[in-house]
C-alpha cells in the first residue's frame, strides 16, 4: 500500500479535506487505462489495508469490461450514418 510517507501527506486537497485513507486503482483494459476508482475517508479507524485493495482491483477489472463493451456500440454508431434497426425477441 502507498503510504503518506512516501509524499501524499502533502497533497493540500487531502489536508484540507482531513483525508486519513485512499485508495485509487485504475480501471485497465488491454493496457490502456479508461478511469479510476477512488475511495477515500476521513474516519481515522477505517483504513484502507491490502484486502480492500484486493477487492476494488477485482472490481475495477469487471467494471473496465463492462464499460469498454457498453461504450463499444456508441463507438461504432458515432462513425456510421443512422440506421434502422430491429429488436428481435
Amino acid at each position: 500500500m502507498y503510504r503518506a510517507s512516501t509524499g501524499l501527506g502533502n497533497v493540500e486537497s487531502l489536508i484540507a479535506l482531513q483525508v486519513r485513507s485512499l485508495l485509487c486503482v485504475p480501471l485497465t483494459i488491454y493496457q490502456r487505462t479508461i478511469g479510476c476508482i477512488y475511495l477515500d475517508t476521513i474516519n481515522v479507524a477505517d483504513r484502507f489495508n491490502e484486502d480492500h485493495l484486493q477487492l476494488v482491483t477485482a472490481i475495477a477489472g469487471i467494471s473496465a469490461v463492462a464499460l469498454r463493451k457498453r461504450a463499444a456500440p456508441a463507438v461504432a454508431r458515432a462513425g456510421k450514418p443512422a440506421t434502422h434497426q430491429r429488436d428481435y425477441a
